[in-house]
């Protein structure tokens, strides 16, 4: 078993807690975007399908999405002093007829979309919002299928172990 000192074993059973707390106001939510948490070494991650997000091929928020994301900014917004990264993930599909010609810059530029409504929309302070591109880099399955690849265009709002308690 790894060590851990308290305070690591302490930081852990807060985002335990929050976890949970986040799967239950989801699921009693009128979500019409699915969401998933999962809660890892990197922290509490919220998974969002980008297809679900944006109107396709865009960066453009999709209706459906206004009413999840403000439901996630809420809680969010209530959790002091944590880091809250916010992912843009893609496929390996090059990038069709969009001003964006990467998917390094898409996955940064639906990320950012995200960080925009959170901050108009939201109390989130933007001094605890990182925005990040993985573009195709970081998969949840392999490439190879359609299925696949559709999972992999995902949004991922990590509630990090890092505190910014500035």
């Amino acid at each position: 078993a790894m060590e851990s000192s308290s305070h690591d074993l302490q930081r852990d059973l807060d985002l335990t807690g929050l976890g949970n707390e986040i799967t239950q106001r989801l699921e009693s939510g009128n979500l019409k975007v699915p969401c998933r948490v999962i809660h890892d070494h990197r922290g509490v991650r919220l998974v969002l399908p980008s297809d679900d997000l944006f109107d396709r091929g865009t960066t453009v928020l999709a209706t459906n999405a206004w009413v999840t994301l403000a439901e996630v900014g809420e809680i969010l917004s209530g959790i002091k002093n944590r880091i809250v990264i916010i992912e843009g993930h893609t496929d390996n599909e090059p990038v069709q007829d969009m001003p964006f010609p990467y998917n390094w810059r898409l996955g940064y530029a639906r990320a950012d979309s995200i960080r925009r409504y959170l901050m108009e929309n939201t109390a989130i302070p933007g001094k605890r919002i990182r925005v990040v591109s993985r573009a195709d880099q970081d998969p949840v399955k392999d490439h190879s299928t359609k299925t696949n690849r559709k999972m992999n265009r995902r949004v991922e709002i990590v509630i990090a172990h890092r505190t910014n308690t500035k």
